[in-house]
């Protein structure tokens, strides 16, 4: 069975990219021809099992990637032929979509909470945004779209509340974790957590939040602060990982809120496990995210979970493991949130019932779940058009 993913970009092994290889992989296990069709620079490691075809040099401008790829990915798999077609990207046509990057109208709808006026009329009139909303709709209305498969319920109801489409073709299939790879680490995090704080200059005692993502505006940084504001004479500190080409902007913003000596900011980070070992919470204040890595990486670490509503991943959690921002734009709702956070340190015991329950969300168990949902069906409809 031939099976193509389409995934715009591979350029980094975290996240959405390094799920699509994995995804690849567990295909090529099960004995399926695998092509992953991608454009611009790709990540150094390589996948034997699998081949990736390298479309087109990524475009420094948007507009133009997302439409030369769909045309070239288009123009490929109509030569190709695949029985499987599986995009993870905003194309106009595949068997089954992976909704990772979520409903576009539903990020267009809830990040108008955040922005301007101005920003507001940029986006309404933005050709970006309105190419990728009429990929959007053409793809759920594609006679070859067999299923829809969700991160989150989250992302299905927005499907289900923007788009005229059979609830039926919407199947929820969260991301998982292999809680191999943490492993060595959680069970560390106890014996290194002190030493680490030493080497980065961080304080013994104080209660240690932990925000990552590059991109911090998108990722809700700046709410995360007004809220650790009106908290300043607590013990607390911040530990701020990934990259923005505007940090100076945030660095200033901490020193505006008179926080600038609890807030610590250390920019990209390849061991990422280090600061999960330090860290008591994690805080997720997503504008939207249809399902966050990081809050499978934060549980499986044993790590409390500080969430907006806007995060998929918000799912997984529950009283001993984590906590919803209410209003996330409003310091006072923020900072409520994160004192009762505060009452949630970190122990072996904690962490341990926290990661206990991440087995229900095995990497392994749930790709075959994805895998399960397309080979089944389009073995099942390649043997209906052989018979018809």
């Amino acid at each position: 069975m031939k099976v193509t993913i389409l995934k715009r970009n591979l350029y980094q092994l975290r996240g959405k990219e390094k799920y699509a290889l994995q995804i690849a992989e567990a295909y090529a296990a099960k004995g399926c021809h695998v092509t992953i069709l991608t454009s611009g620079e790709l990540f150094k490691d390589s996948y034997s099992s699998c081949g990736i075809v390298n479309l087109m040099p990524e475009s420094v401008n948007s507009y133009s990637a997302i439409r030369r790829f769909n045309f070239e990915c288009e123009k490929w798999v109509k030569a190709s032929n695949p029985d499987i077609v599986l995009g993870m990207d905003y194309n106009t046509f595949q068997t089954y979509l992976f909704a990772c990057n979520g409903v576009y109208a539903a990020y267009l709808q809830k990040s108008a909470l955040f922005t301007t006026f101005g920003q507001k009329l940029a986006n309404f009139f933005s050709p970006l945004q309105r190419r990728i909303l009429s990929y959007e709709q053409k793809t759920l209305d594609s006679p070859e779209l067999q299923a829809i498969l969700s991160p989150s319920s989250m992302v299905r109801d927005e499907f289900l509340i923007h788009y005229k489409i059979d609830q039926k073709k919407v199947r929820v299939i969260p991301p998982g974790i292999d809680l191999n790879e943490s492993l060595q680490d959680f069970e560390k995090w106890h014996i290194r957590r002190d030493w680490l704080k030493l080497t980065r200059n961080l304080s013994e005692t104080a209660y240690q939040f932990l925000f990552l993502g590059n991109g911090y505006e998108k990722h809700g940084l700046k709410y995360l602060l007004a809220g650790l504001a009106l908290l300043s004479s607590e013990n607390f500190e911040l530990c701020v990982i990934g990259k923005d080409n505007k940090m100076h902007q945030f660095v200033e913003l901490a020193k505006k809120y008179k926080i600038e000596n609890k807030v610590k900011f250390f920019g990209y980070c390849d061991n990422v496990n280090e600061f999960y070992q330090i860290a008591d919470a994690v805080v997720i204040p997503s504008i939207y995210d249809p399902f966050s890595n990081v809050t499978l990486e934060g549980l499986a670490m044993g790590t409390f979970i500080v969430s907006s509503r806007n995060n998929g991943g918000k799912e997984l959690l529950n009283s001993q493991s984590g906590i919803l921002i209410e209003d996330l734009s409003n310091p006072e709702s923020m900072a409520a949130t994160l004192k009762t956070a505060m009452t949630h340190r970190k122990t072996m015991e904690s962490a341990k019932r926290i990661r206990d329950r991440m087995t229900h969300y095995n990497l392994k168990t749930q790709i075959e779940k994805l895998i399960s949902e397309t080979v089944d069906t389009a073995e099942t409809e390649k043997i209906a058009r052989i018979l018809w």
